[in-house]
């Protein structure tokens, strides 16, 4: 018996962007950088970043997420004696004083505390050894290969590493968290006795900023992960050993809004024919909105990777597939596709559905 599949395994669209003068890639000072799309993890620039090097104080977005993962801001922190000594940068914690771990979060973030980076990690893991393997399963969870923790606050180690194209990834991860995006997004704080101030100059200088962490050591240079809001786009730009890094963050940003669009994938979602069921046909959906950033004038393809037709029952929620975007013959972007709702099943079909699927001819 015949039977007809209107939907193929890859529905494949084309998209050229509007013609536009394409500002040439940005002069930097850093010696390796990336900007990316935060939601689709598209590299819209990048040199040296799947190189591994020093990455100083940017360490701390990953302590900052690691806490906010599993402590309370309420809980109290009694500051151990060996954070209250701890080398480098310093909120002059003492020994024995207790402070909330929403106070210690924004003196981690804002003034890079090392002491509040120790007095954190010991009250989270018992020890900033235990609390580093707690980074090194998140950096895992993430998929930051490349990267490795010995410690929470960034000082230099053989050790202790990263990418910027690692760093961007937990740095897109760390936004999702309100709590995060809330503290490293503040200019200043003031409770329990301290004040801070953000180290993060492009949050006053630049309109679209929102947050980022700061970084410097004599081996590993200046270092400097931001994020930003272009077009109605979270990208995450990173720069490492870059002695001009404000400039460098703002020529990326640039760079970005006179290079690149967004395809929504909303509107270009396929549909799939339903066996089994009363209803017909099935759109799949991703988590949530989702837009393709395109280089202009480059030609693209936005694949979908779907089964021919879908048998009932259907969960929602359930992985149908991926969209994916194809630039210069590779994959440059992919998200996973689920279905928005449940289809039940059905013992008896309509006559006229049998037809449909060319059951007779």
């Amino acid at each position: 018996m015949k039977k007809i599949f209107p939907v193929a395994l890859a529905i494949i669209m084309l998209f050229t962007a509007l013609p536009a003068a394409n500002a040439a890639e940005p002069e930097l000072s850093a010696a390796q950088a990336v900007l990316c799309d935060a939601r689709t993890g598209r590299v819209l620039y990048g040199v040296g970043e799947e190189d591994t090097a020093l990455i100083a104080s940017t360490t701390k977005i990953m302590t900052a997420l690691v806490v906010l993962e599993n402590c309370a801001l309420d809980d109290t922190v009694t500051v151990d004696a060996r954070a209250a000594g701890a080398e480098g940068s310093s909120i002059y914690l003492t020994a024995g004083e207790s402070l909330t771990v929403e106070t210690l979060l924004y003196g981690l973030m804002l003034e890079s505390g090392n002491d509040a980076a120790e007095a954190l990690a010991i009250h989270t893991a018992g020890s900033a050894e235990a609390f580093a393997a707690l980074m090194n399963e998140k950096a895992a969870e993430l998929g930051m290969e490349n990267t490795s923790f010995s410690n929470p606050s960034g000082m230099d180690d053989e050790n202790h590493y990263s990418t910027p194209l690692d760093m961007a990834r937990l740095m897109a991860c760390a936004m999702k968290n309100e709590h995060f995006a809330e503290i490293t997004g503040a200019a200043s704080y003031t409770a329990q006795g301290k004040s801070f101030y953000n180290h993060n100059k492009l949050l006053t200088t630049h309109p679209d900023v929102d947050g980022g962490k700061t970084g410097y050591t004599k081996a590993a240079g200046r270092t400097l992960v931001s994020t930003a809001m272009v077009e109605g786009h979270r990208l995450v730009a990173v720069t490492f050993n870059a002695p001009n890094d404000w400039s460098d963050h703002r020529k990326l940003y640039d760079y970005a809004r006179e290079n690149y669009t967004w395809i929504s994938l909303e509107e270009n979602l396929p549909r799939i024919p339903v066996v089994g069921a009363l209803t017909e046909w099935l759109t799949p959906t991703a988590r949530d909105q989702v837009f393709f950033p395109v280089k202009q004038e480059e030609r693209a393809e936005l694949v979908f990777y779907l089964p021919h037709l879908l048998f009932a029952p259907v969960s929602r929620g359930q992985h149908l597939g991926s969209a994916a975007l194809e630039a210069e013959g590779r994959i440059v972007a992919e998200i996973p596709l689920y279905s928005p709702e449940d289809i039940r099943q059905l013992d008896v079909l309509p006559w006229h559905r049998w037809l449909y699927f060319g059951e007779f001819e």
